[in-house]
């Protein structure tokens, strides 16, 4: 799948369409919009896939791990703070979702499967457990407006024995921001000077590796 901007090559296509005199629409289809929203959040850019949904999008994730009804996504615990962790490990780890889209209409169903220097893997690096999550994306006008995730099993995303390991390296390597990034052995990446701050770190730990 092609991963540069959709909607950036939309505009374009227009742009040569006017100098000849056509009409053109700048709207995403249903397939753009989840291709980008897929690119931003495998690049942990929060407010980058946050703003394909609407204000007011319904979620659900089903098989989880604990009961979960439908949501208002943006409202406290609707699953929008899970998401921007759950993208930014993501990201920081060199991961992918690597989506296989179909669309029906006004829903795009994708599904996925995950790998990540933080999953679970061998010492040689075979992975050992795989995330093959289902997306389910409800779309009306430029924005998603439902969202379905049914995980394939409710286990950990991520080895967190690994991020441990980080963590270990972050306290030893830089004790300076430690604080500012690790409390009670578990990784604080809900700010943006937090996350820019684990970009550049991690980036120094995975070539030390």
């Amino acid at each position: 799948m092609d991963r540069s901007n959709s909607r950036w090559r939309t505009a374009a296509a227009c742009v040569l369409l006017a100098i000849v005199g056509a009409a053109c629409s700048t709207s995403a289809t249903p397939d753009e919009l989840v291709e980008d929203w897929f690119a931003s959040y495998e690049s942990g850019d929060a407010a980058g896939y946050q703003s394909a949904m609407s204000p007011d999008m319904t979620f659900l994730c089903a098989n989880c791990g604990y009961d979960r009804t439908v949501t208002v996504y943006f409202e406290p615990a609707g699953g929008a703070d899970l998401d921007v962790r759950d993208s930014r490990l993501l990201a920081l780890s060199e991961g992918k979702l690597n989506p296989d889209c179909e669309r029906d209409g006004a829903v795009v169903t994708c599904a996925t499967e995950r790998v990540s220097a933080f999953g679970f893997s061998t010492d040689a690096g075979e992975p050992t457990q795989t995330d093959r999550s289902t997306y389910e994306f409800t779309v009306s006008g430029d924005a998603i407006t439902h969202l379905t995730v049914t995980r394939a099993s409710s286990g950990n995303l991520f080895d967190f024995g690994k991020i441990q390991d980080y963590r270990l390296w972050v306290e030893r390597s830089h004790p300076d921001v430690y604080d500012t990034l690790f409390v009670l052995n578990t990784i604080l990446i809900g700010t943006d000077e937090q996350w820019r701050t684990h970009q550049a770190l991690a980036a120094e730990y995975f070539a030390s590796r």
